[in-house]
């Protein structure tokens, strides 16, 4: 069974790193989540390929949605 994994992703707001979960069973997920320094909301679209096990992931601010 495979868990939760968690990646280290870029803030596109103050550019600091972040830690954000992703679940490897779903193919696309789209959420927001809160920059861990800046508080400011991220959207993360991620787009996870269970047969290579990558994850694609895309980050926008809000201003960008």
């Amino acid at each position: 069974m495979e868990s939760i994994q968690w990646l280290t992703l870029q803030c596109p707001y103050c550019g600091e790193p972040f830690n954000a979960a992703i679940e490897p069973l779903c193919d696309i997920q789209d959420f927001i989540e809160d920059c861990q320094i800046c508080c400011r909301p991220i959207r993360l679209v991620v787009d996870y390929d269970p047969i290579q096990q990558q994850a694609d992931i895309k980050v926008f601010t809000m201003d960008d949605c």
